[in-house]
């Protein structure tokens, strides 16, 4: 069985530690350690990189277990380390039998995780779990959610010729698709998420009595055009985030427009914010972001989540190194 270690082994490469049901080993690149999997089965190790998009798979490392499932593993010496940030991860994963198991890959032996320092179980400015399919996504988590007055969701249009445009108006990161998203979960209906190139840019906006655009300013000129106009005529409210004022288009076709601006994050926006993620994964009082910071953020960042979520991982993860000296 896939992560089962046999308790004559008490090999230190073996070490590892408890993430929910998975064990991680240790993998040291340049290093050869013995893993226990299935018997007579083929094994891979594989490296994924994640952020926004689609994730990426490389095959690193291939071989056969023996009778016992014991498989002796060396990594190139210059792979990348295990990281999981904010807008960027990577990941280890063995597959055997079937099965899938995370690994840790690191530069040397395993040290306590420096974040139980600060009383925190990791790094709580990491980023939200976003799907290859972004309309997949269910949005920021009740208890990260932070209300800024634009939380209720626009009704569905019940009325032929009575439609509406809702747009979210927002720098990248301003929080857009976290509003459709947490709109969403209030009033289902079909959505797509239009990416800056490729053949889904090409798809024609969905419609029903209230439908999700993200990214509208992307949906090529004709399909916008019809789609507004599709909507106006069965009274269907249209819920959009864009960088570029959609406004003068959606009336031509004869909706009325909501505009939605999301800007001018405040340092009281940040330390509520903030505070909810230390707090819901805290293990202990103490770690605090600074008022300072907080303001600084607010004058620095430009109005987006993204960004502040950016540098509060990089604080805190330098806070939790001094902290481990």
């Amino acid at each position: 069985m896939l992560g089962h270690f046999p308790d004559t082994v008490h090999e230190p490469c073996l070490t590892g530690r408890k993430s929910d049901s998975a064990f991680l080993p240790i993998l040291i690149p340049g290093q050869t350690t013995t893993l226990w999997l299935a018997p007579h089965a083929t094994a891979q190790i594989r490296r994924r990189t994640e952020g926004r998009g689609d994730p990426n798979s490389t095959l690193v490392w291939s071989g056969h277990t023996s009778g016992q499932g014991q498989v002796e593993v060396t990594l190139p010496p210059g792979a990348p380390q295990t990281y999981d940030g904010l807008l960027f991860r990577v990941l280890w994963e063995v597959e055997c039998a079937g099965e899938v198991q995370r690994l840790v890959v690191g530069s040397g032996a395993w040290h306590p995780d420096p974040y139980a320092a600060l009383g925190l179980p990791g790094n709580p400015f990491c980023a939200e779990e976003i799907p290859a399919r972004q309309m997949d996504w269910e949005g920021v988590t009740p208890q990260h959610w932070l209300e800024r007055g634009y939380s209720v969701a626009p009704s569905p249009g019940t009325q032929p010729g009575v439609g509406q445009l809702v747009q979210l108006l927002g720098v990248k990161g301003a929080g857009k698709s976290s509003h459709l998203a947490h709109w969403r979960r209030q009033n289902p209906g079909p959505g797509h998420y239009y990416p800056p190139r490729g053949h889904e840019r090409w798809r024609p906006p969905p419609l029903a009595p209230i439908c999700y655009w993200d990214e509208a300013c992307r949906i090529p000129t004709p399909l916008l055009h019809w789609g507004l106009s599709r909507a106006a005529r069965a009274g269907y409210t249209v819920c959009v985030g864009t960088h570029r004022d959609l406004a003068a288009e959606a009336r031509r076709y004869g909706l009325t427009v909501q505009s939605i601006e999301l800007r001018g994050i405040s340092a009281g926006d940040i330390l509520a914010w903030a505070a909810r993620r230390i707090e819901s994964a805290r293990l202990a009082a103490g770690f605090e972001i600074p008022s300072t910071l907080a303001e600084q953020l607010a004058c620095e960042c430009g109005g987006s989540w993204r960004e502040i979520a950016t540098r509060l991982h990089i604080f805190t993860a330098q806070q939790a190194q001094e902290k481990q000296r």
